[in-house]
């Protein structure tokens, strides 16, 4: 800790923002080491009663004035939406639900000079008053799927940084800055630093099939354990494996839902373009996936005195479904319900996936499993494609730029998207092609940011950000070298 303090300090800055802060080194370190060196200090929790992360800003006193500091919660609920978003989420419960339970946070900040300087236009010192800056400080949702929850909650902030601004002066200059979570191809960064994203960009469709609450996936596997329980029935203590097998394929039987339809041939309509199509494929995907992981890194849950107790795997088997389901589990945590939902995924009988996974006979169900997970996201990937083209040309392109309400309901609910703008992009202090400024194992990227109002701020000039080589050098960050998984942003601006 006193190493990320030294390294603050080294860029004597006026401003600093910190994210991923917990709050006893925050009480206990920070603030009163920044304190002593004349700095104010403010620190907001995520929500949540048990968080102990979030974020912290320090400002230096002699520079600026630190006028009001505001908490903004970005779990978006049905007051704290973007207009622009409101048909999106009234289409899916799933994301609505998703994001109302983030503990996502910001800060806003209005700095005030602390002595007048230079000379400017309204609120400037050209007439004698200080200036003022608006200040963002953000961590945004992590999750890497969720692009399409990013998006909407930068839109969030940036409409509660307009409201405030309306009664600042209106020179004014506004500044967004932390860890994004976004590389530069994310429909995020584009809002930020374009002023407009599509309701066709492909962050919205990805998002609402590939993260989990958007596709309910909780409550897809807990109907997934409820289907097994129900087809298998009570009393499978008094039968033995073939008549539990016999109940068990009546389920393979009936599974298919127009999830298992085959694609069809080259050319052919793809019968999944629909986003309900589409959801079910993905629905699929993720299941499966999980319901293998599970399956294969999990131990077998028998005890040895239940794998002697006469009845055959199968039975037993049977048996830990009907109690893990009936105990609320589902195949995130439990490995018959797991085994269930590979077996009913791959039309395979019990005794297929009733063996413990370090048992070799377990390759058989893995390599087809890899398979239809591939299949599926073949699948997945043309049904995308179609959906959006499908939409295109359901509705018409000219009507959805106008925001036509009509159009854009149609866009929401077909193709989950929505157009989102904003008035007075910002520009990022960095290219947006710079080294990355966040490196761990087998992934490195630029997610941190500094976005400034370019008509009324100067950049002056960025620390600059060290090559990859440099924070691989010990594999990854944090390092001897490097004491944060994040490289320090750093930019000197002026009013302009």
């Amino acid at each position: 800790m006193p190493r990320l303090l030294a390294e603050v300090l080294a860029f004597s800055p006026d401003v600093a923002l910190l994210q991923e802060v917990d709050r006893k080194w925050f009480e206990t370190f920070w603030a009163p080491s920044m304190r002593q060196l004349g700095f104010s200090c403010v620190y907001t929790s995520k929500a949540g009663a048990t968080s102990s992360e979030g974020l912290a800003a320090f400002v230096r006193t002699g520079a600026l004035e630190m006028v009001e500091m505001r908490e903004v919660s970005l779990a978006i609920g049905p007051s704290g939406a973007p207009a622009a978003a409101a048909p999106l989420l009234d289409s899916h419960a799933g994301t609505r639900e998703g994001v109302r339970r983030l503990p996502t946070v910001a800060q806003l900040l209005l700095l005030r000079e602390a002595a007048p300087g230079g000379s400017g236009g309204d609120g400037s010192s050209g007439s004698g008053e200080r200036r003022h800056a608006l200040v963002a400080n953000t961590h945004l949702y992590f999750s890497n799927p969720a692009m399409h929850v990013r998006l909407l909650q930068t839109a969030a902030l940036l409409e509660e940084m307009d409201s405030w601004a309306e009664h600042l002066p209106a020179a004014t200059p506004r500044i967004v800055a932390g860890d994004l979570n976004a590389d530069a191809s994310d429909a995020a960064i584009k809002l930020l630093t374009t002023g407009r994203v599509e309701a066709g960009d492909p962050d919205w469709l990805h998002g609402a099939l590939n993260w989990a609450p958007s596709l309910e996936l909780e409550e897809a596997a807990g109907v997934a354990a409820r289907q097994a329980a129900a087809t298998l029935g009570a009393g499978w203590d008094a039968v033995g494996d073939a008549e539990v097998e016999a109940a068990w394929a009546r389920l393979a039987d009936g599974s298919d839902d127009g999830v298992g339809v085959a694609a069809g041939a080259d050319g052919a309509a793809c019968p999944d373009a629909t986003f309900e199509g589409a959801r079910r494929v993905a629905r699929e995907h993720h299941l499966l996936r999980v319901a293998a992981t599970t399956l294969a890194r999990s131990p077998d849950e028998r005890t040895d005195e239940q794998a002697a107790g006469g009845r055959g795997a199968v039975t037993r088997l049977a048996a830990s479904i009907l109690d893990d389901a009936a105990r609320g589990r589902s195949l995130y945590t439990s490995r018959p319900l797991a085994a269930a939902e590979v077996a009913r995924q791959l039309q395979l009988p019990l005794a297929a996936v009733s063996t413990p996974a370090n048992d070799v006979q377990a390759t058989s169900w893995y390599t087809r499993a890899h398979t239809r997970l591939g299949e599926l996201m073949q699948r997945l990937l043309k049904a995308k494609v179609e959906l959006r083209s499908r939409a295109a040309s359901e509705g018409s392109a000219a009507a959805l730029a106008a925001g036509e309400a009509a159009e854009v309901r149609l866009w929401a609910a077909r193709a989950a998207g929505v157009c989102l703008s904003h008035p007075k992009p910002l520009q990022s202090v960095y290219s947006l092609d710079s080294p990355p400024t966040h490196v761990v194992p087998r992934y490195a990227t630029s997610i941190d940011w500094i976005c400034v109002d370019a008509e009324r701020l100067e950049v002056v000039g960025v620390a600059p950000r060290p090559p990859l080589q440099e924070l691989t050098r010990d594999v990854a960050m944090p390092s001897a070298e490097w004491p944060s998984d994040h490289i320090s942003l750093v930019a000197d601006l002026a009013w302009r």
